[in-house]
């Protein structure tokens, strides 16, 4: 606690001070929110923390340090955060799906299905949010509904190479080796490198088009 007192005193300080040369908060929040642009979170925290400590009930403020807590690995802070914006908001689909993500960060695997699901039923137009579910799914062992969530991806995204990839692993573990090296094989074409390897390692015979890339190597 003696460490951080000066601290919060130096943080009110700079922002009395900021305010005082014509920075008003909102320029405060641009200035973080370019910081997140930079990747640099750490730096926009100090902003956003001091502005949420004084004007609380600002979401835009909430919502982009939620986004930097996550990626700073602090996500349980981050989970309060969403939380409240979701309390506040409860329509709007981002929250859940970054709700979705922290919790999958976190392992709490069902917690996070949950969360992808509801981003999906408010907005089932978006092919990520059944990607991250697929991806949940796949992780418990429920190979068949995740499947059907890659498939909900692809086709409103038929070149997203990740789901193609997962796809693959899950027609793998049920047995249908086919189907996984076909699929591993258009999300090489389409850039996933990591897909080389199961083609490799898990596939006899590779389907024609990736006959030509393997020789490439």
């Amino acid at each position: 606690m003696i460490t951080v007192r000066p601290l919060i005193l130096t943080m009110r300080l700079m922002i009395i001070v900021a305010t005082a040369h014509g920075q008003s908060f909102e320029q405060l929040h641009e200035k973080a929110t370019l910081l997140i642009g930079q990747e640099k979170y750490k730096e926009a925290l100090v902003i956003l923390n001091r502005l949420l400590a004084e004007t609380p009930d600002n979401s835009n403020y909430r919502y982009n340090r939620a986004i930097a807590l996550i990626n700073t690995g602090d996500y349980q802070l981050a989970i309060r955060d969403l939380t409240l914006l979701a309390e506040d908001d409860p329509e709007y689909d981002e929250y859940h799906y970054l709700l979705g993500d922290a919790y999958e960060h976190l392992d709490s695997l069902a917690t996070a299905a949950k969360c992808y699901s509801k981003s999906i039923s408010l907005n089932a137009d978006y092919f990520l949010y059944f990607f991250k579910r697929g991806t949940v799914l796949l992780k418990l062992g429920e190979y068949t509904n995740a499947i059907k969530d890659f498939d909900r991806a692809l086709r409103i995204n038929p070149e997203h190479h990740n789901s193609l990839h997962n796809r693959g692993l899950c027609y793998y573990k049920i047995g249908l080796k086919e189907k996984a090296c076909d699929d591993w094989c258009r999300a090489l074409l389409l850039g996933n490198t990591v897909s080389a390897s199961h083609l490799e390692k898990n596939c006899k015979h590779y389907p024609e088009p990736c006959i030509l890339k393997s020789g490439d190597k």
